[in-house]
């Protein structure tokens, strides 16, 4: 596929999910820069564009943890969140996403946010369908604690 191509089509989602991972634009912002010169630098042969989307996600994975790593003292910073498509628009959901462990955070993230399927998140990944399942089923367990605690539902 096309450098540009490539870029136009998941910049957005590379972006979005190294900004999941490191709460902060600056970092969202290098790790996506980053992602795509391994993409221009490797060029890696990809038989179809999922596969190449997942190599992407991975690589935004990767580098987003290798950066987080880095810095065991980081701290996020109150950045504001970015505004994105669908479902995300309600900040609770949003804000609860990101206080998720960053395993639950991503499968959370990749399905309810950029529609893929658990059989398309296990690849990119690299986990197993089962696991990412597992992940999905505890995270929104999280999540609706999480939301029953700030709306005092019962």
């Amino acid at each position: 596929m096309e450098a540009e191509k490539a870029i136009e089509l998941y910049s957005g989602t590379v972006y979005r999910l190294a900004y999941m991972y490191t709460s902060n634009f600056a970092d969202a912002q290098d790790i996506t820069q980053d992602v795509f010169l391994a993409l221009f630098c490797k060029q890696p042969r990809f038989s179809c564009p999922e596969q190449e989307r997942a190599w992407l996600i991975r690589c935004a994975k990767n580098k987003s943890l290798n950066l987080l790593r880095s810095r065991r003292s980081h701290q996020p910073v109150n950045d504001e969140i970015p505004q994105t498509g669908g479902d995300m628009h309600d900040c609770s959901v949003r804000e609860g996403v990101l206080r998720l462990p960053d395993k639950l955070k991503s499968v959370t993230y990749l399905f309810y946010f950029e529609d893929m399927s658990v059989k398309e998140i296990a690849g990119a990944l690299g986990i197993s369908q089962s696991a990412v399942k597992t992940r999905l089923c505890r995270a929104r367990e999280i999540l609706r604690s999480l939301l029953k605690e700030e709306y005092d539902y019962d």
